[in-house]
């Protein structure tokens, strides 16, 4: 079997963001899920909604570090994953 291939059946299936440049499009997704989650219901307070951010991209950043993505790219999954997140939810008055 292939390197890819093995590599392929390692990591399918698995939540992280793919190695190769796909971090942006990870965050963008991560965030429109859980965008969804918090339109759906539950505590919409501010606070609430910080906390819950605060520990996804947490989450994130350790599970990002763990795979040794560089501090650069790591933040620019945060941003990503913020600014998808603010233009799910935004609503015009």
């Amino acid at each position: 079997m292939g390197a890819m291939a093995r590599n392929f059946y390692l990591t399918a299936g698995t939540a992280g963001a793919p190695p190769d440049g796909g971090l942006r499009e990870h965050a963008y997704a991560c965030a429109a899920r859980e965008a969804r989650l918090y339109l759906a219901g539950g505590d919409r307070s501010y606070l609430a909604i910080r906390a819950r951010l605060a520990d996804v991209i947490a989450e994130g950043r350790r599970e990002l570090a763990a795979r040794r993505v560089t501090a650069d790219d790591i933040e620019a999954w945060d941003t990503s994953f913020r600014t998808m997140f603010l233009l799910c939810t935004w609503k015009p008055l």
